[in-house]
């Protein structure tokens, strides 16, 4: 897993969206850790993901499986450095990028239930 001190926020800038996850959430991380466990590799050039308020890698391995620690992709942030203009929240979220900024910010919350859905159909072709 890219530290973000190593990764640097052009990496993830240069993707079209990225996907906020934090280590503790209500029911509504479900929908996004089956995300990440189906598709991280799929949408590897299109979607960044930021693992934050972790408890520790091990924990991190067994949730989302132990080569998630190799995925280029996928940045462990122990300590919100990487916070997008305040927007850390308890809730999962998606950052849309447009030319290396954050265009929009939408949370994967329970008013907002259909949000995972209606991102995988944003990446369809």
């Amino acid at each position: 897993m890219a530290g973000l001190e190593s990764a640097g926020k052009n990496d993830l800038l240069s993707r079209e969206f990225i996907l906020e996850i934090p280590g503790v959430c209500l029911g509504c991380i479900g929908s996004v850790e089956q995300f990440i466990l189906d598709n991280v590799d799929t949408y590897s050039n299109r979607v960044g993901f930021i693992l934050y308020d972790i408890t520790s890698v091990k924990t991190t391995q067994i949730r989302f499986g132990g080569d998630i620690t190799n995925k280029s992709n996928v940045y462990l942030d122990k300590g919100k450095v990487f916070d997008f203009e305040g927007n850390i929240s308890l809730y999962p979220a998606i950052l849309r990028l447009k030319g290396g900024s954050v265009e929009s910010y939408e949370l994967v919350s329970p008013e907002n239930e259909n949000a995972m859905e209606n991102f995988y159909k944003e990446l369809l072709p």
